[in-house]
């Protein structure tokens, strides 16, 4: 009232109603009817803040654009065609930004447009290639959708985008045990190809173990990895070498935690 032209009022305002929301409640006249509230002020602060040059008040019209997608997102009024063209002008705002890729991105994804969601994954990436979030976010894609040889391509550009991160590396092998562990139907079909993804999960871990030796995540899985190997092998010699070194590094793993619970 004292100031209609101030942008920040409307955001929060927005956020005040669309707090007053409560998912659990959707469906009841009274709950729904805080949903066209939030809807309205974010759309008025994006107004109020689109010539603004202020970087906070930039930051909140961009948070303004993500809440105001978000209002119309499948929990809430579940209106795709209105939340689309929204993440649309968000890109034209600043079309370098990668999160707003990512967020079209998503959105497509739930609605079932997979081609324009794997485009703007890669667009995002184009926008940043060095940039392991992009690579992450699109391994996730990949995994729900089922593609697992994308997925584990993904993951290995994210590792090289960030080569010095045990973690990447660590992730990649957690990813071939699940296939093959959760999988067996697969396995049974494919042996040689499950055999191929278990030794790739062990080198994964040892470039993890290679730039930390007291990663516990990654002995622990090394471990779980060589077990594996040893049922899929058909030399018995070769099964109870491989068994023997994971119980050598079961050892070590255990050996790490209790010195790290102590140190705790």
């Amino acid at each position: 009232t004292l100031n209609p032209e101030l942008g920040f009022a409307y955001f929060f305002l927005g956020n005040s109603y669309d707090n007053l929301y409560k998912p659990g409640r959707r469906g009841e006249p009274e709950n729904d009817a805080n949903l066209p509230k939030p809807a309205e002020n974010y759309r008025l602060a994006v107004e109020k803040l689109s010539a603004s040059t202020d970087p906070k008040e930039k930051e909140i019209r961009k948070l303004a654009f993500e809440y105001l997608i978000a209002v119309y997102g499948p929990d809430k009024l579940n209106d795709f065609s209105k939340a689309e063209p929204v993440a649309k002008q968000l890109i034209s705002l600043d079309p370098n930004e990668p999160t707003s890729y990512h967020l079209l991105g998503r959105m497509y994804e739930d609605v079932g447009r997979y081609d324009e969601a794997e485009e703007m994954l890669q667009k995002a990436i184009s926008l940043r290639p060095n940039d392991a979030l992009g690579y992450a976010l699109l391994a996730g894609y990949y995994n729900r959708q089922g593609q697992f040889e994308k997925t584990i391509e993904a993951w290995k550009t994210r590792a090289k985008a960030e080569p010095s991160n045990p973690e990447a590396w660590h992730t990649i092998a957690v990813y071939y045990f699940e296939k093959v562990h959760r999988d067996t139907a697969w396995v049974k079909d494919n042996r040689a190809k499950a055999l191929e993804y278990v030794i790739d999960g062990i080198e994964s871990e040892n470039k993890a173990l290679a730039l930390n030796a007291q990663y516990f995540e990654a002995l622990s899985y090394k471990n779980i990895l060589l077990r594996q190997q040893a049922l899929l092998e058909k030399d018995p010699a070769k099964q109870k070498q491989l068994i023997s070194e994971a119980d050598v590094l079961k050892a070590k793993a255990e050996d790490l935690q209790k010195k790290q619970n102590a140190t705790a």
